[in-house]
């Protein structure tokens, strides 16, 4: 199901009620919160909610056991739920641009991750326990990230993960 870019406000509850959708893209609307009733699309593989103004995540998204691609770039999330370490088959996690403060440890629990992107976030420093995500490729983060979290990185690049350091000061269009 493709959406993208229609001004759309609301999300129905009754999105639950499409249980054999595999791919929703709402990117590029004006949703400001997603219902619970999305953890009934239990057939859903990808789902990319970015550039919206979401503030918060339902507990309910846990339930998403295969999902593999979650997309949540640019809007204003804060916190994420204890429930996503129950995405067991989630690969590519993007929060970039948000505003998340402190590192989740639900992510950390996602032994299948490969790919993780949270530059741009108010998060300071990249915890340790990123260490423990076997399955992690790459990892996208910031200066300011990279700068408060060189032990970190070197130990990550020791274990074969890739790193992408974006310099927000870069930006042309800022």
């Amino acid at each position: 199901m493709n959406l993208k870019i229609n001004q759309i406000e609301k999300v129905s509850k009754f999105i639950g009620n499409c249980k054999k959708l595999k791919k929703v893209d709402l990117s590029g609307n004006l949703i400001k919160s997603i219902p619970s009733s999305i953890g009934e699309l239990k057939c859903l593989e990808e789902f990319n909610i970015s550039y919206n103004q979401l503030n918060k995540i339902p507990l309910s998204i846990g339930n998403l056991h295969i999902l593999k691609r979650l997309e949540l770039y640019n809007n204003k999330i804060e916190i994420i739920p204890n429930s996503f370490k129950n995405l067991k088959s989630i690969k590519l996690l993007h929060l970039g641009k948000n505003n998340l403060k402190i590192f989740p440890e639900s992510v950390a629990e996602l032994q299948t991750l490969e790919s993780l992107i949270i530059n741009e976030n108010p998060l300071r420093k990249i915890p340790e326990s990123i260490l423990e995500m076997k399955s992690l490729k790459s990892i996208q983060i910031d200066n300011e990230q990279a700068k408060n979290s060189e032990d970190i990185i070197q130990k990550m690049k020791t274990n074969g993960v890739e790193i992408y350091i974006v310099n927000k000061k870069n930006y042309l269009w800022d």
